[in-house]
């Protein structure tokens, strides 16, 4: 008589994760929960160690990095393709040194409010 194993479900459940299909089934209902939480028609159930819905666990939850849709490359183009990175690098520390001027500014515009005391001597 001859016996056969069966394998467990434990074993199913990782040569199926482990496989591209199983991979590509769990990024399709991870994608398909996202959106889902998203557009508000469902909520992510983000539990604490005490067992209690966490609220920051859920922001963060919903601001995970997705693949996201579009063309990177064409997006890049069309915002920086003719400039260089030098281009972009002056960019940036213009800008950055216009908002330190306007801080600059402000701070020395700045008048405190009067002090109103209470002098009933």
């Amino acid at each position: 008589m001859q016996t056969t194993t069966q394998p467990t479900d434990d074993a199913r459940w990782e040569a199926l994760f482990a496989s591209e299909q199983g991979q590509n089934a769990l990024n399709k209902l991870a994608d398909d929960a996202l959106a889902d939480i998203r557009a508000g028609r469902a909520s992510p159930m983000i539990f604490t160690d005490d067992d209690e819905l966490g609220v920051v666990n859920t922001a963060r939850f919903t601001d995970q990095p997705t693949s996201g849709g579009g063309n990177y490359t064409e997006e890049r183009d069309q915002l920086v393709g003719h400039l260089t990175v030098d281009e972009i690098v002056a960019e940036i520390k213009r800008k950055r040194r216009n908002v330190r001027k306007a801080k600059r500014k402000t701070i020395q515009n700045f008048s405190p409010p009067e002090m109103v005391t209470d002098n009933e001597d």
